[in-house]
């Protein structure tokens, strides 16, 4: 069963489908439970075209902070940093980036869980000026979660989505529904097995 609606922070998605050939890692631990990393990576993809990567985070005290920065095949760079912070049952972050042509973006949200409930909010501004916002809660008591999410686009446009689940006897499943941009709205359900047994 899924427990609780947990509010994310600091996340490396990374997907390449590439061969790397060469991939190095470091991390420290530090006395009182304080931890760094640093990390470089290049790949080769099918075309002959290389891209690298590298980039550097620490946490600390409840903080962490990160670094990223990306070159791909022709030259280009973009850049990502980050921090945040989770206490008392909350969290916040900020996030700030620049493309190849020099664009920059950011991001910065906050979020808290208590009594079983989530809520969070987070706003951004795109390379060109634009502002977004998204915002959102759910819940989670006897064996089933809700949720619901809203977002407004630079233009004012706006959608939504809620839907609930449950899990049991190996097996979980949910459904619910939404509004896109355009204000067409959809529905949507599924279930599959609970391998894991919540």
């Amino acid at each position: 069963m899924i427990k609780s609606i947990a509010v994310s922070v600091l996340a490396i998605a990374m997907s390449v489908a590439a061969t790397a050939d060469a991939n190095a890692w470091r991390g420290r631990f530090f006395r009182g439970g304080g931890f760094a990393w640093n990390h470089s990576r290049s790949f080769t993809g099918p075309y002959g075209g290389t891209w690298s990567r590298s980039g550097w985070g620490s946490c600390a005290n409840g903080s962490c902070s990160r670094q990223v920065t990306r070159t791909g095949p022709n030259g280009g760079t973009w850049s990502r940093s980050g921090s945040g912070s989770c206490a008392n049952g909350s969290c916040s972050h900020q996030v700030t980036g620049t493309g190849p042509n020099g664009g920059t973006w950011s991001r910065s949200g906050s979020g808290s869980c208590a009594n079983g409930s989530c809520s969070h909010q987070v706003t951004g501004t795109g390379p060109n000026g634009g502002t977004w916002s998204r915002s959102g809660s759910g819940s989670c008591a006897n064996g089933s979660c809700s949720r619901q999410v809203t977002g407004t686009g630079p233009n004012g446009s706006t959608w939504s989505r809620s839907g609930s689940w449950s899990c049991s006897g190996g097996t979980c499943a949910g459904s619910g529904q939404g509004t896109g941009w355009r204000g067409n709205s959809y529905g949507y359900s599924y279930e599959y097995a609970d391998s894991l047994g919540w």
